[in-house]
């Protein structure tokens, strides 16, 4: 947002060339500095995402590869083949 002060009145002038008074001047540069300090949050929360996938993942991995799972599938495959 392009936005210019004007130090003769104390008001905020947008480019839309509407006025703000100093008081929503202040809140809407709280804001923006708001939504600039929450720039990093999503890509944080897909690295959280993504590791707990992993870790899933993980778990997963190791159960399919124990003896009686693997020979659950087995079973189910041989059922579903007709063997």
């Amino acid at each position: 947002m392009n936005t210019r002060i004007n130090f003769e009145t104390n008001n905020v002038e947008t480019a839309n060339g509407s006025t703000t008074t100093p008081a929503a001047a202040r809140l809407l540069g709280r804001l923006q500095r708001l939504r600039h300090e929450e720039d990093g949050a999503a890509t944080a929360e897909y690295a959280i995402v993504i590791t707990a996938a992993v870790a899933l993942a993980s778990v997963l991995v190791l159960v399919a590869q124990s003896e009686p799972v693997k020979q659950i599938i087995e079973d189910l495959l041989i059922g579903a083949f007709g063997g």
